[in-house]
């Protein structure tokens, strides 16, 4: 985080010069959920191609940069945090367990991770607010909603193959395809942690 104070006088006149051996953030000073790390102070000079009507062109001021490192704490409960994926994520790879038959029974767990996903994401979003960037909420999220579609996708496919004299196809496609789609996924989990933790 960085703070520009600049004199409102040339710097003829004021001279911004920090006390940079006795200056620090006080210890009252605190960010939930941030930890304040260090204060460094910059004084530099700055000119404008104008005189604003009242001075010479070019004059210039003092300023004094002000940068304090901050960075986001990290939650030891990360599980805790992310618990609605982990069981939407959960549920979706346990349909595979499920008789590629029993569309009733897949659907039903697709969609009680689907809400266990969707909820999560809401608790995070009133937790964290809102963020530009793609983060690790939008990482999990990708991957979780598109891991419960892709099941629930392979659960229609199957179940319709089953239902035209295909059953072995079907329960083949489900065995072959079902982990590597949760294996996929479970990859670009640890992959979006790690950079996370990173």
């Amino acid at each position: 985080m960085q703070l520009t104070i600049e004199a409102t006088d040339p710097d003829t006149e004021i001279l911004l010069t920090p006390d940079i051996a006795d200056s620090a953030i006080a210890d009252f000073v605190s960010l939930p959920g941030w930890s304040i790390t260090g204060l460094s102070l910059a004084p530099s000079r700055h000119s404008y191609a104008t005189g604003f009507g009242h001075r010479a062109t070019g004059t210039s001021f003092s300023r004094l940069s002000v940068l304090i490192d901050v960075e986001r704490s990290r939650s030891p409960l990360l599980i805790e945090k992310f618990l609605g994926y982990f069981v939407s994520f959960l549920l979706s790879g346990l349909v595979l367990l499920i008789p590629v038959s029993e569309l009733g029974t897949r659907v039903g767990m697709t969609t009680g991770s689907l809400f266990a996903a969707v909820f999560n994401r809401y608790r995070l979003e009133d937790t964290i607010g809102f963020d530009a960037t793609f983060g690790l909420v939008d990482q999990l999220s990708l991957l979780t909603f598109s891991e419960i579609l892709l099941i629930l996708l392979l659960s229609l496919l199957a179940h319709r193959m089953a239902r035209h004299q295909r059953a072995d196809s079907a329960r083949r496609l489900n065995r072959r395809y079902g982990p590597a789609l949760v294996g996929l996924h479970s990859l670009g989990w640890l992959a979006a942690l790690w950079q996370a933790m990173s």
